[in-house]
């Protein structure tokens, strides 16, 4: 997979799917164009050769220490970039033309009630245009909730369930557009409650994502390094810092997607782990899945030290994750130079300032390293979640394994079968003990399926193939002998007629807890457990992770000293489920998943994966997109 045109083709594709264009939407495009254009010669002017760049209030140059290879240098404060002003002005004349159209047309110039552009029920309720009202507190998420993202093509939805915008998320609304379900374009957007944020993403679009955001918002804008893997933190906009962790090699991809929203009202802060990048294609395109926690701000703050059985308790590990993301610099760079009073002053208050103790979900991060003995082990990918499952009390559970994802891995029976001990909750201990022969005739566990949609499937969606653009498998690997074809189901959204973006694992127990192997686990001692919860039927995962060795994780070397090599900078979050109803308001496609029907390789009477390299459709999107960027369009 060549991620560099992944993200071209899914970037490249965020209008061409447009039902219809009028004057005013083109008046719109042709002003995020010129936006983007400011930006990336924003963005040239600020770097450096070798060093990036970032505001200072002293004359004299600030070297901070990112790490042993990498340093920042942060200059004296540059001039505020003349793209502000022409922004405002563009902006200014955007909205002129359209109120003289309105008139034209007889239309009230001041109304933003096009009532044609999409189909919605008015509400009765009348209110002022003027009157602002903060995010209702039934759209607090105090106990989290989890839901799939809304989708042009499935809505609304098939199978009923509520969905998430972004506009949603990052609230509030103006109280009039909120009550009408009007379009909440950024105009409407309540911004100014928003006192700073921390997200990031795979995919980018600087100039998209920017409009959801106040101008005067510090920003920290975590995205993946360049090809020589190398950390960075650089001011790509007033406000706005963007910060890269390290890819030894250049090697994997910093895969993660968050956003942590800090509110002045209440003080309150918003978690949001995604499956969607931050681009318009996975907001309205696609069927993507959003887990939100809101956290209330403590009385008085926590006093260090932390005690050793909360060192891997929610609030820890998203502290570890952000120092890994190379979070750290850019948050002393905002507090050292215009925002002193930012709510967050370092990395650790966030467990220390924050009330954690409502969050039920168990964060699950894949850090890009080697990672040597158990200690370290188990704070990383698969083994990490299989910590996890035994800490809610599920350990030696035999489970159902329905993994779905975007992008698929070569696949081996030793990966599956490691991966499937975790999905278990059972210590791989024995296992790495194991040796070679024994473990290549152990087979594929039979209890895996691996979601995927068939050809014929992306060609029964609305968009067909431009809808699957950021689907990754090849031929190569499904054709390959070690492929494990028989494990392999139609992704089949119960949305609607779209594909999923979707990255999520439901993993159902076979087995009751008297009914576990035994007792005796061969799990670290630092594993705390709990008393299993005999009404759970399982528990399902959330987050970026596609199923892949990249993603979770590789094992290798022994039970008494462990290895685990893990690629992306992944995360996710886990929690149990209760009953059916939990599983039917968790899960985004149809039940049950249809098997591959088998007809040998090639497809002769089968089933094949929807290949993207072997679509005309996306192929020529590629070269179009290949030609735009060397100037030949």
């Amino acid at each position: 997979m060549d991620d560099d045109i992944a993200r071209a083709i899914v970037l490249s594709l965020n209008d061409s799917h447009s039902h219809s264009i009028n004057q005013e939407e083109d008046d719109d495009a042709s002003f995020q164009a010129q936006l983007r254009r400011a930006i990336e010669e924003s963005e040239r002017d600020a770097a450096g050769p070798s060093r990036s760049t970032l505001p200072s209030k002293s004359n004299d140059p600030i070297i901070i220490d990112v790490d042993s290879e990498d340093e920042v240098e942060i200059p004296s404060r540059p001039a505020p970039p003349s793209f502000l002003s022409e922004r405002a002005q563009m902006e200014k004349e955007r909205r002129e033309r359209q109120k003289r159209r309105r008139q034209e047309a007889g239309l009230d110039p001041v109304s933003d009630d096009d009532s044609n552009k999409r189909s919605r029920t008015s509400s009765p309720i009348v209110a002022s245009a003027t009157t602002v009202l903060t995010t209702p507190e039934s759209e607090r998420y105090w106990d989290g909730a989890h839901r799939p993202t809304a989708n042009r093509y499935a809505f609304p939805r098939k199978d009923g369930k509520n969905v998430f915008r972004l506009t949603d998320l990052i609230g509030p609304v103006c109280f009039f557009h909120w009550c009408l379900s009007l379009p909440l374009t950024h105009n409407y957007f309540q911004k100014e409650d928003v006192s700073f944020a921390i997200i990031s993403t795979f995919s980018v679009d600087t100039a998209w994502i920017y409009n959801f955001f106040d101008p005067k918002t510090p920003v920290i804008f975590v995205n993946p390094p360049g090809e020589t893997g190398k950390t960075s933190i650089r001011n790509i906009l007033p406000n706005w810092i963007k910060t890269t962790p390290k890819l030894t090699g250049g090697y994997g991809c910093m895969h993660i997607k968050f956003l942590l929203l800090f509110y002045k009202t209440q003080h309150r802060l918003r978690v949001v782990i995604t499956t969607a990048n931050l681009i318009g294609f996975d907001w309205k395109e696609i069927d993507n899945c959003c887990w939100v926690q809101d956290v209330p701000l403590r009385s008085r703050p926590l006093a260090p030290p932390i005690r050793k059985s909360q060192n891997e308790d929610f609030p820890t590990t998203l502290q570890r994750v952000l120092h890994a993301l190379n979070v750290k610099p850019a948050l002393s760079s905002f507090l050292e130079n215009d925002h002193p009073t930012l709510p967050l002053a370092s990395i650790e208050d966030l467990r220390a300032k924050w009330d954690w103790s409502k969050v039920q979900a168990h964060l699950i991060p894949s850090l890009h390293g080697k990672y040597e003995g158990w200690q370290q082990v188990l704070l990383n990918g698969h083994t990490r979640l299989m910590k996890v499952v035994q800490f809610m009390g599920f350990q030696e559970r035999e489970v159902t394994a329905e993994c779905q994802g975007s992008s698929l891995g070569i696949y081996s029976s030793s990966w599956l079968n490691e991966m499937y001990l975790s999905l278990c909750g059972k210590s791989p201990q024995k296992w790495l003990d194991m040796s070679k022969k024994r473990k290549d005739a152990m087979g594929v566990p039979q209890d895996v399926k691996i979601l995927f949609p068939t050809k014929k499937r992306v060609s029964e969606t609305t968009a067909k193939d431009l809808g699957a653009t950021n689907l990754f498998y090849g031929r190569a690997r499904w054709e390959a002998k070690s492929c494990p074809r028989r494990l392999f189901h139609n992704s089949i959204a119960s949305g609607g007629p779209t594909v999923m973006h979707t990255k999520m694992i439901l993993s159902l127990f076979k087995n009751s807890p008297t009914d576990s192997n035994d007792n005796d686990s061969d799990s670290d001692s630092d594993i705390e457990l709990v008393t299993p919860n005999a009404n759970a039927v399982g528990y399902a995962y959330i987050g970026s992770h596609n199923f892949t060795p990249s993603a979770w994780g590789n094992l290798s070397g022994s039970g008494f000293n462990p290895i685990l090599n893990v690629k992306n900078y992944e995360l996710g979050v886990v929690f149990p489920l209760f009953s059916e109803k939990d599983v039917e308001e968790t899960v985004v496609w149809e039940r049950p998943a249809p098997r591959y029907r088998t007809g040998g390789i090639g497809g002769a009477g089968g089933d094949e994966p929807w290949f993207r390299d072997e679509s005309e459709v996306v192929q020529k999107a590629v070269e179009v997109q290949q030609a735009m960027s060397a100037g030949q369009i």
